[in-house]
C-alpha cells in the first residue's frame, strides 16, 4: 500500500531516463572486479539528447566464478554469467505531449544454484514498452500517462553438470505478457487524486522431463504449469487530502 498503485500488483522499477535537453553526447564507461568469486564486470552507456529528442543506450556484461565463504571455503555451483542490453528513446510532440519508447534483453547463462540439485542453464528476458505522456501545466490534471507493454520470459534449469545425478531432468518454463495502464495524477482544491486502470494477458508454461538411467524405462513427463493463462483488470483510485 505504501507504493500506491502498482502494475498487477508488483512495484514499477523504472530505469534512468534523459530529460529533453540540449545536453549532446555523453558516454559512460564502467570497470569493476570482484577478489570473491573472481567475478568481472564491464559496462558502459551512450546517450544522446536534444530538446525534442533523445535516446540512452547502455550494456553490461557479468562473470563470476565460484565465491568462497568463512575459512576460505569455496561454495560449488554458485558461479554465473550474464550480459544485459538496453535502449529507450523519447520524442516531444509538443510542450506537453511526448512518446517514449523502451526495450531490454537480459540473458543469463551457466547460473549456478548451491542449494538445489540443478542449476540454470538459460534465463532470457525480452522487455519492451511504448508510451504516451501528457503533462499540461497550470490545470487540474498534472499528469497522464498511458503505456502499452510486452515481455517474454525463457527460464530452463537442468542437471548436467552436476557429479553423481541419480536421475537426469530438465526443467523449461517460458512465461509471455502483454499489457496496457493508463494513470493519471492531478490537484483540485485541497484533494491531490491519481487515478489508475490496467489490465494484462499473461500465459505460462512450465514442464519437467525426468531421464532413467536404465534405457528400458520410460521417460517421465509432466507440467508444472499447464499452460497458465490470468487476465487482469484493475481499477486504483487515491484522494490525497491536504488539510494544509
Amino acid at each position: 500500500g505504501c507504493h500506491g498503485a502498482t502494475i498487477g500488483g508488483a512495484i514499477d522499477l523504472k530505469k534512468n531516463e534523459s530529460s529533453f535537453s540540449n545536453a549532446g553526447w555523453s558516454t559512460d564507461l564502467n570497470i569493476g572486479y570482484e577478489s570473491n568469486s573472481n567475478q568481472k564486470i564491464i559496462g558502459s552507456a551512450v546517450n544522446y539528447v536534444k530538446e525534442s529528442f533523445y535516446v540512452d543506450t547502455d550494456f553490461m556484461l557479468r562473470k563470476a566464478d565460484n565465491y568462497f565463504a568463512g575459512n576460505n571455503e569455496e561454495i560449488p555451483f554458485s558461479q554465473f554469467q550474464k550480459f544485459n542490453i538496453s535502449a529507450s528513446s523519447g520524442f516531444r510532440l509538443d510542450t506537453d505531449k511526448m512518446i517514449k519508447a523502451a526495450v531490454i534483453y537480459d540473458k543469463a547463462t551457466d547460473v549456478g544454484y548451491p542449494a538445489l540439485p540443478m542449476d540454470v542453464s538459460l534465463a532470457k528476458a525480452l522487455i519492451t514498452s511504448l508510451s504516451y505522456e501528457y503533462v499540461p501545466s497550470g490545470t487540474t490534471l498534472q499528469s497522464w500517462e498511458t503505456k502499452l507493454y510486452y515481455n517474454t520470459i525463457t527460464h530452463i534449469m537442468d542437471d548436467t553438470k552436476r557429479p553423481n545425478v541419480p536421475i537426469h531432468m530438465d526443467m523449461p518454463g517460458w512465461s509471455d505478457t502483454y499489457g496496457i495502464y493508463s494513470k493519471a495524477k492531478g490537484v483540485f482544491g485541497l484533494h491531490h487524486f491519481t487515478a489508475d486502470v490496467s489490465s494484462f494477458y499473461n500465459r505460462s508454461v512450465a514442464e519437467m522431463t525426468m531421464y532413467p538411467n536404465d534405457p528400458n524405462e520410460n521417460l517421465m513427463f509432466m507440467y508444472t504449469w499447464p499452460d497458465v493463462r490470468t487476465l487482469y483488470y484493475g481499477l486504483f483510485l487515491e484522494d490525497h487530502l491536504a488539510l494544509n
